[in-house]
């Protein structure tokens, strides 16, 4: 039976950003979920402010 741990993460985005800034955070978030996922976490959901992660444990 596989086993995974969990990682969240809460990300909040301003409701009133510009395009500038909204791509500035998009690209921020991008590369954060980049770096998990080459530690082998797998995106889950994204809820309101919280980004769930999963990865297998042995």
């Amino acid at each position: 039976m596989k086993k995974f741990e969990y990682k969240v993460i809460s990300k909040g985005i301003p409701a009133a950003l510009n395009d500038k800034k909204y791509a500035e955070i998009a690209h921020e978030i991008e590369g954060e979920l980049t770096k998990l996922g080459l530690e082998g976490w797998e995106f889950v959901q994204w809820k309101n402010t919280m980004v769930v992660l999963k990865r297998e444990v042995e």
